[in-house]
């Protein structure tokens, strides 16, 4: 009996050492109550450690999800705070601010008590912990570096329309879940709003994902969409839960977030608050592309101009008085009443050809003007008039004399292409548009969807920022700060302050 007691009692100080960390539940006073949070947190913290914040579904409390998510068990390797903040009874505020000043309070509460790195705090939350989540993130966006919700969105918002700045959000979610049902709440449809609000570049799919840890590992697919430039992320893991209910915290999925997450800092501090340090001068030639996209919302007066790096597109004339509206069914913007049936003679280009003398430029309706200041590729993306003798037009003229046609290229109609890409430079003015008929005005219709401009550029970064206690940050050749090093030429501005080129293939 006695050996089989000190058998118990030797296994109940092992698992007691198996995690090193220390778990206390404080008391915070938000909005004149008193709530509370369970913290857990290595038994040696560093000063300037990250923080990790989850918050609990509905109904739930601190305690269970921690039992669940098991996210407190890194704390002793990864060294950082662990918080589970406890909702004012079984719901959180989803509609108000109430819950969004308390997360602020325990973030305000954590750097006094452990001097946490107030620019790495992440916020995970499961269900309608997740769903305060997203309601809260475009008002936290200068609070929290990266957002990691589980098996829930809040279904009622666009949080990608309030957004003001870019953001980095991973959502894991079974594509059983029973709660909230993939299809019915088009997960995967909300999580790209978000990737595209972030003017994402590169998608990327892994079919048969499994996370890295765990005793039981689902089956699942690693959804990636990047912003190459910003190095800004949108992450969706979707899995196949095999176990006995399919909306639940799964602690397997607590190293694939947290080494997610702990990639993402906040944007290092301001110059005035920081040592500045001139950086060696770097030259490189790198490609800008730059790209206007039309949506429902960009309607815009005749006449007006679109700029990029490197070329000013002017659409249509000033004085036709009209708005380049959105049009649903061709997806994209044409001017209003013109060239259509209430159109005139005015509005068309009745005569052009390929050979001198070519015809006569448009003054009126749907034509755009090109004014490069680089030599690049311009490429217009559209809906043609469905008119086998309409074909597209592009002109070319000297600048000193841009009413002159120098040179034409002619388009045949073709039902099938819907973008045209031409060379052009800084000595010519150019001129874009559909040829329209006399008798035809019903079918001139060309739809603007979208322009883009691609251009080589001398890009330089003369000086950069660092703060003494800062990690590695890393910048682009534009100035930007990025999470990551990309491909590509990287600067990076060490701890201690020296500079290094970083060149990734």
């Amino acid at each position: 009996m006695r050996k089989t007691i000190f058998t118990i009692l030797l296994l109940s100080i092992s698992a007691m050492s198996a995690w090193a960390y220390q778990k206390e539940k404080i008391y915070i006073n938000s909005g004149g109550k008193q709530r509370n949070i369970l913290v857990y947190t290595p038994d040696e913290l560093p000063a300037g450690s990250p923080l990790f914040i989850t918050t609990h579904g509905m109904g739930g409390n601190s305690e269970n999800q921690a039992e669940h998510d098991r996210m407190y068990e890194l704390v002793d390797t990864a060294k950082f705070v662990m918080v589970y903040p406890r909702a004012d009874g079984d719901y959180w505020d989803i509609s108000g601010t109430t819950d969004q000043n308390f997360i602020i309070k325990v973030i305000d509460e954590m750097a006094t008590r452990y001097k946490i790195d107030r620019k790495r705090v992440y916020w995970s939350g499961f269900s309608m912990g997740s769903m305060l989540l997203f309601h809260c993130m475009p008002n936290m966006l200068d609070k929290i570096a990266a957002f990691a919700p589980t098996s829930g969105i809040q279904f009622s918002e666009e949080p990608w329309k309030k957004c003001a700045k870019k953001v980095n959000v991973m959502e894991c979610i079974a594509y059983n879940d029973n709660a909230f049902t993939y299809n019915k709440y088009n997960i995967r449809g909300y999580m790209e709003n978000m990737a595209n609000m972030n003017r994402y570049t590169k998608y990327k799919k892994q079919s048969g994902y499994r996370t890295k840890n765990g005793t039981s590992w689902f089956d699942g697919d690693r959804e990636l969409w990047l912003n190459e430039k910003t190095g800004h992320e949108v992450v969706l893991y979707s899995y196949n839960y095999s176990g006995k209910g399919s909306h639940t915290p799964v602690a397997e999925n607590s190293y694939e977030i947290w080494n997610w997450c702990k990639r993402f800092t906040l944007n290092p501090d301001a110059p005035g608050n920081s040592t500045q340090e001139e950086a060696e001068v770097v030259h490189y030639n790198a490609t800008a592309k730059n790209a206007w996209v039309a949506t429902p919302t960009s309607g815009i007066p005749s006449g007006s101009d679109i700029t990029f790096n490197g070329a000013t597109v002017t659409i249509g004339a000033p004085d036709d008085a009209v708005t380049w509206a959105w049009h649903a069914g061709n997806q994209g913007l044409l001017p209003s009443q013109m060239p259509s049936t209430g159109g005139t003679i005015e509005t068309l280009i009745t005569s052009f050809s390929d050979t001198e003398p070519y015809g006569e430029l448009p003054t009126h309706g749907a034509f755009l003007k090109i004014a490069p200041s680089t030599a690049s590729k311009i490429t217009i993306s559209g809906k043609a008039s469905a008119n086998a003798a309409q074909p597209l037009v592009f002109v070319a003229c000297q600048n000193n004399n841009p009413l002159s046609p120098e040179s034409v290229k002619i388009t045949p109609w073709d039902n099938d292409v819907t973008q045209w890409t031409y060379e052009v430079d800084a000595n010519h003015v150019y001129y874009f548009f559909q040829q329209a008929y006399p008798g035809q005005l019903t079918a001139y219709r060309f739809t603007l969807r979208s322009i883009s401009f691609e251009c080589n550029v001398e890009a330089s970064v003369t000086d950069l920022h660092y703060s003494r206690n800062q990690q590695n940050v890393i910048y682009g050749l534009d100035g930007i700060h990025r999470n990551d090093v990309q491909r590509g030429l990287n600067i990076v501005v060490t701890a201690g302050g020296s500079i290094k080129k970083i060149l990734s293939r």
